[in-house]
């Protein structure tokens, strides 16, 4: 049987306007993919399944970007994928079918939960979101971080700060995530109750989201929520649907401490 090999376009090219605090308003072009074609050769073919494959079970390199080798749209990269290809081409089965991408390609951290301690020594642990809507997992241990942000995060220093034993555990769907990244604007315009002292060497934990600055290629850090020895809220009601989402997406305890 002949394969088929299509430069059909599910494809996204789109001007958005970046969501970035101050002066930093931009448009970002985002760039062409064709949905299907793991191994940026410009076709699909069964190598593009065989792709799939050496990057889920024989540590290949992963495909860029990620949501191109989604072909069922499920959210999820599996095995599934690898059968949608080859059922596209081999028995007349559905075109590639990719999730939606419309997070500025150069923004590749778009939310972060932290806990930070410094009673009775150091502690920074967290788990992020990164554009691709993996959910990683990270631990400093006792080595600090200089979390100071004057002006924001560079992408060196934010990638400095999650690559203390960083572990893949879970994913969000492209497009819950791009939902909940065009609420960013709105809950950086919240305003904000004052930080209260609600407990004593108990920590911090603050919910956030990222802002980036094209004029000076730094994250800002929106603040959604804080808790711990000092409370505070912001009272925009996306930031607020925010807060109780990455909540539930990344507390492993359910339990509420401290909080404002």
């Amino acid at each position: 049987m002949k394969s088929k090999t299509r430069n059909f376009s599910i494809s996204i090219l789109v001007s958005l306007a970046v969501l970035v605090a101050g002066d930093g308003i931009g448009t970002a072009e985002l760039p062409e993919f064709l949905c299907g074609d793991t191994d940026g050769s410009g076709v699909i073919n069964i190598l593009d399944a065989s792709f799939v494959v050496n990057y889920l079970y024989r540590n290949g390199p992963a495909p860029d970007p990620l949501l191109k080798a989604d072909v069922n749209g499920s959210g999820e990269i599996n095995l599934l994928d690898v059968t949608a290809t080859i059922d596209y081409l081999y028995r007349n089965g559905p075109e590639p079918d990719c999730p939606t991408l419309a997070i500025p390609p150069y923004q590749n951290y778009i939310f972060d939960v932290w806990y930070t301690n410094y009673a009775w020594g150091y502690r920074l642990e967290g788990k992020y979101i990164d554009k691709q809507g993996w959910i990683h997992s990270y631990n400093h241990g006792d080595e600090e971080w200089d979390s100071s942000s004057a002006g924001g995060w560079t992408e060196e220093e934010l990638t400095e700060k999650y690559s203390h034993n960083n572990v893949l555990v879970g994913m969000v769907h492209p497009d819950t995530l791009l939902a909940k990244f065009n609420l960013i604007d709105e809950a950086a315009e919240g305003p904000m109750s004052p930080p209260e002292v609600r407990c004593f060497d108990a920590g911090l934990v603050q919910w956030m989201a990222y802002m980036y600055d094209t004029t000076t290629s730094r994250y800002i850090p929106i603040v959604l929520h804080m808790a711990g020895d000092y409370a505070q809220a912001n009272f925009s009601p996306a930031a607020e649907e925010l807060y109780q989402w990455l909540r539930a997406l990344t507390d492993d305890t359910g339990e509420t401490f401290c909080d404002y």
